[in-house]
């Protein structure tokens, strides 16, 4: 596993805030989960944080720039035991909330041997009422990979619909297979649902499917054991998870930026991107194209860079060494998701990471993001990426950004340019001179 930091920070897709909600996962793995969240803030005068598992506080800590803080999370808290599907499709008392007097950020970290992942919240700019769930495709059939999404309600008296699956999956632990599920949550509460990848219906996991709400709730989506490249040896897995945005917070322009994953006509398949419609008629434009990729209805998708439709190395713009952009753009707000490669030779290194849009006003320093090559005691091989206003000049941690490292144009869209940083560690801050920089 290697970890992937896209440096884009939003207004309306704020990591930045006073709250964070972290709904809970099904776990597919007999091996123990190392779980820690990772708090830090650029505020100099230390103020307090409280972590609460359903409306409990847990703990109660002190936050300062300089200081950041990591805490150890119980596994029970996030997630299911892999050899009990109790509680799955009920309401349970997982999931995490922190309030925190001023601003900071958050993310959940978590590890098994050879697995590792990073969910990051989005504060206030991740709850909402109506959402998508995209999980990846996995390709290999067993009884070990799986696909899972996890709601956390905010407030009391919260009814949530969850519908539009494939009415042919199975469910983890419910069967039949209901049209649609209705579920009453109170504040702290959530809801978690799995299946396992036994069958061409639940290789497409829950991609697609729609929840709504009449108050706000958290989503998390994902596999806990994911083999989403066609040519996925059937031991090689990865954790692929990350917190959903709700419909009202997406945009219809889009700049992605790859990992380490190889990518040419005979690349490996480990660096995807998949681009769900939320409306009718949603017609996707990639780099500087006029025709369109495709057109998708509301709930269906595509995946660029896929070895079954011919895309496979085409859209992924090379810049320098393993640096390639892509841009996508659409006539109607979509989802994109991003999986990516630590190893370019390796079936075994992905990550997953819901991309921001570039519809929202930027700030022009990110200070400071914890530790940011860690979780507990292993260290991780950090990529950052960074978009920027064009002819804006970016520093990390004060000191300019090398051109080894950027800026690279983005074939398509002349407002933005890119950076591509390997082998990052340690706290990182990021700052440039433009109003909307990064």
């Amino acid at each position: 596993t290697f970890l992937l930091f896209l440096f884009f920070i939003t207004k309306s897709f704020a990591q930045f805030d006073t709250e964070h909600w972290f709904a809970p996962f099904a776990n597919q793995n007999n091996l123990e989960t190392e779980q820690y969240l990772y708090l830090s803030t650029n505020t100099s005068t230390p103020f307090k944080v409280e972590i609460y598992n359903n409306n409990i506080l847990l703990q109660t800590i002190q936050l300062s720039k300089g200081t950041p803080v990591t805490i150890p999370i119980n596994s029970d808290l996030m997630n299911t035991d892999p050899n009990d599907d109790s509680d799955l499709n009920k309401p349970v008392k997982k999931g995490l909330h922190l309030v925190g007097e001023k601003k900071f950020f958050a993310h959940f970290r978590f590890s098994v041997p050879n697995h590792a992942e990073i969910i990051t919240s989005k504060g206030k700019a991740g709850i909402g009422n109506n959402f998508f769930v995209v999980t990846p495709i996995n390709r290999v059939k067993n009884n070990i990979t799986n696909s899972t999404f996890g709601i956390l309600a905010t407030e009391d008296n919260t009814t949530v619909k969850i519908y539009g699956y494939n009415p042919n999956i199975t469910f983890l632990g419910l069967t039949p297979t209901p049209s649609q599920i209705t579920v009453n949550l109170n504040k702290g509460e959530s809801y978690i649902a799995s299946l396992l990848s036994e069958s061409d219906e639940n290789l497409k996991g829950f991609i697609g499917t729609s929840i709504e709400s009449d108050k706000p709730i958290s989503l998390t989506n994902g596999t806990f054991t994911g083999m989403y490249s066609p040519n996925t040896p059937a031991s090689s897995s990865d954790i692929l998870m990350d917190q959903a945005i709700p419909i009202d917070r997406l945009g219809n322009e889009y700049i992605i930026m790859s990992g380490y994953g190889s990518i040419s006509p005979s690349n490996n398949f480990m660096e995807e991107v998949i681009i769900l419609a939320t409306e009718d008629n949603t017609e996707i434009f990639l780099n500087n194209e006029t025709t369109p990729f495709t057109t998708l209805n509301k709930g269906q998708f595509t995946i660029i860079n896929d070895a079954t439709d011919g895309s496979e190395g085409k859209y992924y713009v090379k810049k320098n060494g393993d640096a390639y952009t892509m841009y996508i753009n659409s006539n109607k707000n979509v989802y994109v998701y991003q999986l990516l490669a630590g190893v370019a030779d390796s079936y075994a290194t992905g990550g997953y990471n819901i991309v921001p849009p570039l519809n929202c006003l930027l700030p022009n320093k990110i200070e400071e993001f914890a530790l940011i090559d860690q979780i507990g005691s292993s260290r991780y091989n950090v990529k950052m990426n960074i978009i920027a206003e064009k002819g804006a000049h970016v520093s990390m941690n004060g000191t300019l950004i090398s051109t080894i490292f950027g800026p690279y144009p983005v074939d398509g869209n002349n407002q933005w340019e890119t950076y591509s940083i390997p082998n990052v560690t340690e706290n990182v801050t990021i700052s440039a001179d433009k109003d909307k920089a990064i």
